[in-house]
């Protein structure tokens, strides 16, 4: 029997946690409406140029309608197609984006509306799922507002890059919508489904068997060996399968400092922000500072030791029978898991999006919260208008951060002002405004490689651009000096080849130029771009590539 009392060890009065029947109907609508008014005024926004662009408006494979683009998406694990599609295997993310075009076209409001369609629905889901957890009542409603409204999924529901965060989300609510009902074939056939849709939208749902686990626990349910088990298989074998495709298109990051130690001091501070970030406190940001840190650091040690004092608080907390505290713990933990940098590193450290379903365990804690000390003490119309508070000023917030989506240069000025460490804000300034504003792009191009210092492939990528920005300007002996500092660094990067060696072939160093574009046929045949080069310059190429690469990602060229 589901029991609803989280936080202590005594029972409720069932009337204390009842809404009356008409209102428990409105909820959810409430609950669509108001997350349809919040993300609304963000729906006309257009392509960022943070990814959605060359993932979606640019993408060959999206853009394509016959039924090749379909296999590609389900069938192609080649290293080409999958850079095309975001170096990643997504199909389910992909085909529905790929749906999405055939439905509205590449007009980004109408990609935008499908997105936020999705979100409601994954809303909906996880307020199903609350319900089944905390009861049916104002503790239930209120953790399915907070969850709905908070500003931390406006990164994921207002850029158009985030269609794999809403889709995994939805599925990941409605798997634990279904699990929390009666055990049948049907049920586990189902959660098995949506494990495999789930983990197909976003590889950090592999943690979904995880979560089940820890549905039994919070309504201390036996649980149901099966379904967890098919949910597992399942998602081991979609683990597999992301990190072989990780592997072949060179997505796999180096651990934090070169070990699971130092990895694991870089990421406790970040477990706090997160925290911080969950109740508002850090400035939100699309890009956030993370320095590498040792276990010799203070900050990493005063944040491990302060884990560890939450750690045990709620251990002592659940053996004197408040569970509440340890259960969010371990779901905010399992959520995390995927993005620790400890088991799998990922480029990014740090991000809005990463704490997606791990804002489920804090929005538990409020709705128990509410249901052991707000419903029995304070009158029901009182408790309504503090959740119709709560939702207006969640609300307001979430607005405003969705609108940050709509203006991509507010947005990356500031990322560049809030991580001043990372070269991503200035360097996607510098994307942005090089066709409108080359001398603001130079600017920002130089400021991104100040802070790279050619160390990663975002000050590779400025290089390259700014390179190019100097040689239309006619300073071209500024450009080569550019292009061959970062072709000592980084020699297999073929666009940095390419580009050197048109402009010292219009130097005159034809035998270098030569040279440059062979060892870059000879070890990328299929790059194009070198292909067309060779061919302007010395005539047909020695050999012919098996097919075109059809798209690169960032690819600069003169």
């Amino acid at each position: 029997m589901t029991d609803h009392s989280l936080l202590a060890v005594p029972r409720y009065p069932p009337a204390a946690s009842m809404l009356p029947e008409t209102r428990a109907r409105i909820a959810p609508v409430f609950l669509a409406l108001a997350v349809v008014v919040a993300y609304a005024p963000s729906v006309t926004g257009g392509f960022l140029g943070y990814d959605d662009d060359w993932l979606i408006r640019d993408s060959p494979v999206i853009a394509d309608a016959s039924v090749d683009a379909v296999d590609a998406i389900v069938f192609d694990l080649g290293r080409d197609t999958r850079l095309v599609l975001g170096a990643e295997y997504l199909p389910v993310r992909d085909l529905v984006v790929w749906a999405s075009v055939r439905a509205v076209g590449m007009w980004a409001p109408g990609l935008r509306a499908i997105q936020l369609v999705l979100y409601v629905l994954a809303t909906l889901a996880f307020r199903g799922w609350f319900v089944r957890v905390l009861g049916t009542g104002l503790a239930s409603e209120a953790a399915a507002l907070a969850f709905a409204l908070h500003p931390l999924h406006a990164e994921s529901v207002a850029w158009l890059a985030g269609f794999k965060d809403v889709l995994a989300l939805s599925f990941t609510g409605l798997a634990l919508l279904v699990y929390a009902h009666e055990k049948s074939r049907a049920t586990r056939a189902l959660v098995v489904a949506l494990t495999v849709l789930a983990c197909l939208s976003k590889a950090v749902s592999v943690v979904l068997p995880g979560l089940l686990v820890l549905h039994d626990l919070l309504v201390r349910r036996a649980p149901d060996r099966a379904s967890i088990s098919l949910s597992a298989s399942a998602a081991i074998a979609a683990a597999a399968l992301h990190l072989s495709v990780g592997s072949t298109v060179g997505m796999v990051a180096a651990l934090p400092g070169g070990s699971r130690l130092s990895a694991l001091a870089t990421m406790a501070p970040v477990a706090l922000r997160y925290g911080l970030r969950t109740l508002g406190i850090e400035p939100a940001s699309v890009v956030y500072d993370v320095p590498v840190r040792t276990l010799s650091d203070p900050i990493a040690l005063g944040s491990l030791a302060l884990l560890a004092l939450v750690g045990m608080g709620s251990v002592v907390a659940f053996r004197r029978g408040v569970r509440m505290p340890l259960l969010v713990l371990a779901w905010v933990t399992v959520a995390l898991l995927p993005v620790s940098q400890v088991l799998a590193p990922l480029q990014n450290r740090m991000a809005d999006r990463y704490l997606l379903v791990a804002l489920v365990g804090p929005c538990l804690a409020l709705g128990a919260f509410v249901q052991r000390f707000i419903e029995p003490r304070v009158r029901q119309n009182i408790v309504i208008a503090l959740g119709l508070a709560l939702a207006l000023v969640l609300g307001l917030s979430t607005s405003v951060r969705a609108l940050a989506f709509d203006d991509p240069i507010a947005l990356f000025i500031e990322a560049s002002q809030r991580a001043p460490s990372s070269p991503v804000g200035p360097y996607q300034l510098g994307v942005i405004m090089e066709s409108t504003d080359p001398a603001a792009a130079e600017a920002a191009f130089r400021e991104a490689l100040s802070r790279d210092r050619l160390r990663t492939p975002v000050g590779r990528g400025a290089a390259d651009n700014l390179a190019i920005l100097l040689a239309g300007s006619g300073r071209t002996e500024e450009a080569i000096d550019l292009l061959e500092r970062a072709h000592a660094l980084f020699p297999s990067d073929p666009r940095l080849a390419n580009n050197l060696a048109v402009l010292i072939d219009a130097r005159g160093e034809h035998e270098r130029a030569r040279s440059l574009l062979l060892e870059v046929l000879r070890t990328v045949p299929r790059y194009e771009r070198a292909r067309a080069t060779y061919r302007s310059l010395f005539g047909e190429p020695p050999t012919a590539p098996p097919e075109p690469l059809r798209f690169d990602p960032g690819d600069h060229a003169f």
